[in-house]
């Protein structure tokens, strides 16, 4: 995978800084929105942070990480009884949605196994192991 250094060409260069505002916009305490406009989606959704998270764990952005860890932590607090992950949860509210929840789970276990592949972070997955046998 190339990065910002070796590609070299600043019209390349210009595109992959004008790439990274996307996902550092998203960017939110409570986790990695699927929208940066106000007029958007002010929702961490689960499907689209861990879609995001499978190219932005490849950045080395502080913002972005911590944004894409406090996914996980908003989804799992909000893990249901039953074990269901919510396919959203309302930055504004903090509240969660389960309706049409099909993939949140499986997009969480996915999200959880890449992040760790990344960055072997062994205390952020001990953390995250409950909510994952949970689902």
């Amino acid at each position: 995978m190339k990065t910002k250094k070796s590609v070299g060409n600043g019209l390349c260069d210009k595109a992959y800084d004008e790439a990274l505002k996307v996902p550092r916009n998203c960017s939110h305490t409570s986790g990695i929105k699927a929208s940066a406009k106000t007029s958007g989606y002010p929702q961490i959704w689960a499907r689209d942070s861990m879609i995001t998270l499978l190219g932005a764990t490849c950045i080395k952005d502080a913002k972005i990480k911590n944004s894409l860890k406090s996914s996980f932590n908003i989804l799992a607090k909000e893990q249901s009884l039953l074990g269901i992950i919510p396919n959203n949860v309302d930055v504004r509210s903090l509240k969660p949605n389960f309706q049409a929840y099909a993939d949140g789970g499986l997009w969480f276990v996915i999200g959880n196994a890449n992040f760790f592949k990344q960055t072997n972070d062994k205390n952020f997955l001990k953390k995250n192991y409950p909510a994952i046998k949970k689902y």
